[in-house]
């Protein structure tokens, strides 16, 4: 029986030099059966006789999707390595399992906006079976495999898988309106949140068509860039390469957030707290395309209200929240323009409290600015924290600010 079992966990990939209660199935089995006995013959001929391999890396989480890995030999895997009994391994196979399809652990449970009764997606009828099974009804490791083995065939397994993952990611955004909000976000992003990033860059960056045009001299006397470019140019040389020659860390964050109507290609925010590291330089560049449309201002900040509200619980207690507002200061917003200034701040005014007046604001403009909207906006900001400057036709780019918000 116990070469049989142990013969089945190793056909499921578990690794006889994996500590479980510290001691290693080896040195379990020679304690309790001597040299010489026929399971520690087995085990020794797979770790390598008395030589004892080192661990291998950890197994996925449970719960994480997995790349270019085939579930039941994954699955298989996790239940193995982190059992030290039967009952743990099946236990384990059925969390991966439901994980892995997107449902919730205890399964059959009603979402929120679903009706008494309507069918799960995630998972169909047989598929819950099996799972229910894997947890309760099985009582040997081969019946564990062959159970998991026979879950990966059964029919519409790969739609339910796709379908789950889906349901998955819906299930992340519940836990964190992050996941919701921008398109990537870093690795390490915790749910539950943990203090542990340091300060917070936020890049509004804008994307409307006015920003094609060709108004602002880089050199004296040699024909001008559009306010797109020097944008651009703004960004990964004055904000970014300064940032990384004045010895920022990756505890430092980054979001960018893009002002740009509704029905513009592209997300609104392209990603969200990053680390500020020599890889932001690609994934500032590959969010910047082509201006197009129009350029409403009021999403935009809506959107960063949001994005620091949320974002406040990751950064440590005195992190500072540091905004950097590029547009030629003409908003496309469809609202009566004489209640725009009110309601552009009414947003300012909830940013700042969503900061706990840990903030910096500075706005540039580009090209021929209007500048009474960008000063003004300047001045709307509580506490005296927001500067303005004019990166214009009648300016040289390189003589630019430093793009980094003061303080």
């Amino acid at each position: 029986g116990n070469v049989e079992l142990a013969r089945m966990l190793l056909d499921g990939g578990a690794n006889p030099a994996i500590a479980v209660g510290g001691l290693t199935p080896l040195a379990r089995a020679r304690q309790l059966h001597g040299e010489g006995a026929e399971i520690v013959e087995l085990l020794e001929q797979v770790s390598g006789a008395e030589q004892e391999q080192p661990p291998p890396p950890p197994p996925p989480q449970l719960g994480e999707a997995s790349q270019g890995v085939q579930p039941p030999r994954l699955l298989l895997d996790l239940a193995s390595r982190g059992a030290n009994t039967i009952d743990t391994a099946a236990a384990a196979a059925r969390r991966a399992v439901a994980s892995m399809l997107g449902t919730i652990a205890e399964g059959g449970e009603v979402e929120e906006g679903e009706e008494e009764g309507e069918e799960d997606e995630g998972a169909s009828e047989e598929t819950r079976r099996m799972l229910q099974q894997l947890e309760s009804g099985y009582s040997t490791a081969a019946e564990v495999r062959d159970a998991l083995l026979a879950l990966s065939d059964l029919e519409g397994y790969d739609e339910q898988l796709e379908r789950g993952h889906a349901r998955l990611e819906a299930l992340r955004a519940r836990l964190s309106p992050l996941h919701a909000l921008a398109s990537r976000l870093p690795d390490d992003l915790c749910s539950p949140p943990r203090r542990s990033y340091t300060a917070h860059h936020v890049l509004i960056v804008d994307a409307s068509a006015s920003m094609r045009n060709t108004d602002v001299e880089v050199v004296s006397g040699e024909p001008p860039i559009s306010r797109a470019e020097a944008v651009r140019r703004v960004l990964l040389d004055n904000f970014l390469r300064r940032q990384l020659d004045a010895g920022a860390v990756s505890a430092d964050r980054v979001s960018l957030i893009k002002i740009q109507s509704e029905d513009a290609a592209g997300a609104a925010v392209p990603f969200a707290l990053l680390p500020l590291d020599a890889t932001l330089a690609e994934r500032i560049d590959a969010a910047l395309d082509d201006p197009r449309s129009h350029g409403p201002y009021l999403p935009a900040l809506s959107k960063l209200v949001e994005l620091v509200t949320h974002a406040d619980a990751h950064l440590l207690p005195h992190a500072k929240t540091s905004v950097l507002f590029l547009s030629d200061g003409r908003p496309s917003d469809r609202v009566d323009e004489r209640e725009l200034p009110q309601l552009l701040g009414g947003q300012l005014r909830a940013l700042h409290s969503a900061t706990l007046g840990r903030l910096a604001f500075q706005l540039l403009g580009f090209g021929e600015a209007h500048e009474r909207m960008l000063k003004s906006m300047a001045a709307m900001v509580p506490g005296n924290l927001a500067t303005f400057n004019v990166v214009s036709g009648r300016a040289v780019l390189h003589r630019a600010p430093a793009a980094t918000a003061p303080g």
